[in-house]
């Protein structure tokens, strides 16, 4: 796999930040920008020089498709081992391989929770590169805990606008008010949002609007519980379309089947709760479904970019039942990212309704597409 200019250019900055003594790396990269293939290219270059390498991923799902990657990049796979940080944490100091001499993490912006930290706390003269598209994590703020140096690159739109990505459309369709729905240790209440969403006139309005919109095409869903995924996806196959539903709770089997099927086309709407948010490299994705409103700017982005990984000829369809875009934007917008840590709140911070404490909110606009119109945006007092 050929890296492109600024996968190699991403590569040269991290070898020039650990010439000056850096040793714990975040490099920040879109999503469907190709991290994958520079972390293949920075464990292959660290393998040559006689090092071995931990690659740390946090679904089974991902472990298959990082250890192709890897191999058509001709990484030694005698001296990388791929490892589910649930599995690691649980027999911490023994890897398969000797100490590793550098540990890779996708989806680094994970790596200020304990089960992480327990990991690189045992392998302290490794060094430490992270990848992901967004460096923080929710009510915590950078990721400055756990690495020394951020590392930025191209932006989204730049990606669409050079065929790295393809563009996408957005529509926002709220079906139910979740005007009230409280605030709870940072996240919005998920048991009060499934009574509120699991209800039969949210699932049809989901099946007409996306009939409606983006009838036939390839489509993830994210709902809020395991029980409106399994909903949802048996309204989908009661109106025509192969669905199915998947969860954390579902079977290893039953999952490596679903996801077969859907990567060969077999089913054409795959409905999941809490799964498919990271890393699920399926450029033939066409259309993502969020029926999930979120606090987390990287949930939001990670789950409605499932849909843009390029594809010629193709552009993605969002479509937001729930108004995250009015609390995060769209996902192409810039954004500055830092290191700097969340200073300690109140502890009545985190409590409150929806469109509070997440920074300025955007009024409905309806349908959108592409760029959001400046005259009809109003930003509310929060």
């Amino acid at each position: 796999m050929e890296l492109r200019p600024y996968q190699k250019q991403l590569i040269t900055n991290a070898k020039r930040a650990l010439a000056r003594g850096k040793r714990r790396l975040c490099i920040v990269l879109s999503c469907g920008g190709g991290k994958s293939v520079i972390a293949a290219n920075i464990a292959k270059m660290a393998i040559s020089k006689g090092n071995s390498v931990l690659f740390l991923v946090h679904r089974i799902e991902l472990c298959n498709q990082i250890r192709d990657t890897f191999s058509a990049c001709g990484v030694n796979m005698n001296y990388c081992e791929i490892g589910m940080v649930q599995t690691l944490t649980r027999r911490t100091g023994q890897v398969k391989l000797s100490e590793p001499d550098l540990i890779i993490t996708d989806e680094f912006h994970h790596g200020t929770a304990a089960s992480y930290r327990n990991i690189y706390e045992t392998y302290p003269n490794a060094v430490l590169i992270g990848f992901t598209a967004t460096p923080i994590r929710m009510g915590r703020g950078g990721l400055g805990a756990v690495c020394d140096e951020l590392i930025t690159s191209v932006s989204t739109k730049w990606l669409i606008e050079n065929n790295y990505l393809s563009p996408c459309k957005y529509y926002s369709a709220p079906l139910a008010d979740l005007s009230d729905l409280k605030v709870k240790r940072g996240e919005y209440d998920a048991a009060r949002m499934a009574a509120i969403l699991e209800n039969r006139a949210v699932y049809g309005e989901t099946i007409k609007n996306y009939r409606r919109i983006a009838d036939g095409k390839k489509t993830i869903v994210y709902t809020v519980s395991v029980e409106s995924a399994r909903q949802t996806a048996e309204l989908f196959r009661h109106s025509g379309y192969t669905a199915a539903a998947l969860s954390g709770a579902t079977p290893k089997d039953e999952r490596a089947r679903v996801m077969r099927d859907f990567r060969e086309n077999k089913i054409t709407v795959l409905c999941n709760c809490q799964l498919f948010g990271e890393g699920l490299d399926i450029s033939d994705v066409e259309c993502v479904v969020l029926l999930r409103k979120t606090k987390s700017l990287t949930l939001f982005i990670q789950q409605s970019m499932r849909s843009m990984r390029y594809k010629p000829g193709k552009t993605a369809i969002i479509i937001d039942h729930v108004g995250n875009i009015f609390e995060h934007g769209f996902p192409q917008d810039d954004r500055a990212w830092s290191l700097d840590v969340k200073k300690e709140e109140k502890k009545n911070s985190d409590e409150g309704r929806a469109g509070r404490g997440g920074g300025p909110i955007y009024t409905n606009l309806g349908i959108l597409a592409n760029n959001r119109p400046s005259n009809l945006v109003q930003y509310l007092s929060v």
